[in-house]
């Protein structure tokens, strides 16, 4: 995620786990997927949070799948289960 920030690129971060269900994470796997083909001056990461599971705690990942949007040292994360964005600043950037 710092060399994201030193290229000033847009990094999109997917927080997901293989016990995430059928609906919502393997649906959006695969929509995610092409629009990283389609969009080469933005980074897309994918994170499982039971092999990284430090990562996904200090973003606070508190539901699967979670989307944390990144450039220029900040930050909104949303995941589905939330109604609103939260613009934050990561304690790890």
């Amino acid at each position: 995620m710092r060399k994201g920030n030193e290229t000033k690129k847009l990094i999109v971060v997917d927080f997901t786990a293989s016990w995430c269900g059928p609906v919502p994470c393997c649906v959006i796997a695969p929509i995610l997927a092409e629009l990283a083909k389609k969009t080469p001056y933005v980074t897309f990461l994918k994170v499982d949070v039971d092999e990284l599971n430090k990562v996904a705690e200090d973003s606070v990942v508190e539901a699967m799948p979670t989307f944390m949007f990144l450039k220029s040292n900040s930050y909104t994360k949303s995941n589905f289960n939330e109604k609103k964005k939260k613009p934050s600043t990561p304690a790890s950037l």
